[in-house]
């Protein structure tokens, strides 16, 4: 089993602290952390790179959201079909012109 295949992410905050460490191995999160530490050099810090490719960051706590996913109603669902069938037609419409 590669490391990719087990990799995971923690997320460690002391109560009252501005930040909070981020530990990673998971590349969509830490390909945007990475580019945050560019981005944002004064609040995302890289703090560690580990041999297995997984990365340690200290990033404000204040950026740290846990949501549920949305839930739609089958008349939403439904309409967001219809949408996408608009879209997927006059995209081909726009192409084949």
């Amino acid at each position: 089993m590669a490391w990719n295949d087990t990799a995971e992410t923690g997320i460690d905050h002391l109560y009252g602290n501005k930040h909070c460490s981020i530990s990673t191995g998971e590349r969509t999160l830490l390909q945007k952390l990475l580019q945050y530490t560019k981005d944002y050099p004064e609040d995302v810090k890289l703090i560690a790179k580990n041999q297995d490719g997984s990365c340690f960051f200290h990033i404000p706590w204040k950026w740290v959201k846990i949501s549920p996913p949305r839930q739609y109603t089958e008349e939403q669902r439904q309409a967001m079909r219809e949408r996408f069938e608009t879209v997927r037609k006059y995209g081909q419409q726009s192409s084949e012109t």
